[in-house]
């Protein structure tokens, strides 16, 4: 249980520390030679749209605890979409 924790725990640290060193480095690319690289434009591009996919999977994680509970499949389905709401 410890690993699989860690392993949830660093989806919302490599989001934070990866955005901050792609940022620092298109500040120095820019400070420096006066443009950014094209490879680094891409990233900067499309990071959030990766991050914002990051994220909703992260939220919707929490939401899988509701398949422990003793109900009918209706009402599991009710509280799976409930808790779902954030994420859509």
């Amino acid at each position: 249980m410890p690993l699989a924790n860690s392993v949830i725990l660093t989806i919302p640290l490599i989001l934070f520390y990866g955005s901050i060193y792609v940022l620092v480095r298109a500040w120095r690319e820019y400070h420096y030679q006066g443009q950014v690289d094209e490879w680094l434009a891409h990233i900067i591009h499309r990071a959030p749209r990766i991050a914002a996919i990051l994220i909703i999977l992260f939220v919707s994680l929490f939401s899988l605890d509701v398949f422990e509970m003793d109900a009918s499949p209706l009402k599991i389905l009710g509280a799976f979409l409930i808790h779902n709401i954030p994420s859509l």
